[in-house]
């Protein structure tokens, strides 16, 4: 598989979870933005390989919601014609700050080295074109 499939499918799949309208599984009316911006390090890490969470506690809704799309995403890659273990690293970080306002970074390898990590504008996941550095 393409390297460059396996970043859309991580794109497209973050940007389900920015939009708070949880389609594919159901759950709706949360604000991961707002919960991020609220966490005390002002942001929200999910790592889908390792089932982690970090930066801030998150709301029940919100914890439910993730623990559906981890659920969901092999489900997604294998529309893509893909298998889940092609990712060695699916990591979403979501934040808001002054100068960018609400976005998201996504951290994605494969299991022969290559990597990428590219941060989109908030809802509508549009890409950055300024360098962005965390």
């Amino acid at each position: 598989m393409r390297f460059g499939e396996l970043k859309s499918i991580a794109h497209n799949f973050a940007d389900s979870i920015s939009s708070g309208v949880g389609l594919p599984i159901g759950i709706y009316g949360y604000d991961i933005f707002e919960e991020a911006q609220a966490s005390a390090d002002g942001y929200i890490e999910i790592d889908f390989i390792a089932s982690r969470v970090y930066g801030g506690a998150t709301s029940r809704v919100l914890t439910e919601a993730l623990r559906q799309y981890k659920h969901w995403l092999p489900t997604l890659v294998a529309k893509h014609g893909a298998e889940l273990s092609y990712f060695t690293q699916l990591t979403v970080r979501f934040a808001v700050d002054r100068v960018y306002g609400p976005h998201f970074t996504v951290s994605v390898s494969d299991a022969r080295g290559r990597s990428d990590r590219t941060t989109y504008q908030g809802v509508g996941g549009k890409k950055l074109t300024k360098p962005f550095t965390q």
